[in-house]
């Protein structure tokens, strides 16, 4: 066809996680927890790293802990764009103060099967969002 070949990467090359580390970032980016990297990794006769001691525990940690500064970060990089355009459109109150829609869609409190895994994002039920 075109013969264009591209390379995308999810992390910077020079910047990899371990091995654990990636193999628990996929098993949670799919709503699982360590029953399914269990399953998985015995399927592949792989050793499994163990959820009490150092490993996994851990490694879940770091990642709940990356993911929840990604997440900030972007909200509020989202924020302080919604609140330039807002002013931009002349979105404001009497005293200046920015107002706009937020919404949000696709929360799952529980998000996996027959591991009981609870989705650390939670979820919101009615929230009203002032940016000064």
């Amino acid at each position: 066809m075109c013969n264009l070949m591209k390379t995308v990467w999810t992390v910077p090359p020079g910047a990899e996680n371990s091995i654990n580390t990636e193999a628990v970032i996929a098993i949670m980016s799919i709503g699982g927890g360590y029953s399914n990297l269990r399953e998985m990794f015995s399927a592949m006769d792989l050793p499994t790293m163990f959820r009490s001691t150092y490993t996994y525990s851990n490694e879940h940690a770091e990642v709940c802990a990356a993911w929840k500064i990604a997440a900030s970060k972007s909200m509020e990089e989202a924020a302080a764009e919604e609140k330039r355009l807002a002013i931009e459109r002349g979105d404001v109150d009497v005293e200046g103060v920015p107002y706009f829609a937020v919404v949000a869609d696709g929360s799952w409190a529980k998000r996996s099967y027959k591991t009981n895994y609870s989705s650390l994002s939670g979820m919101v039920s009615s929230l009203i969002c002032f940016l000064c």
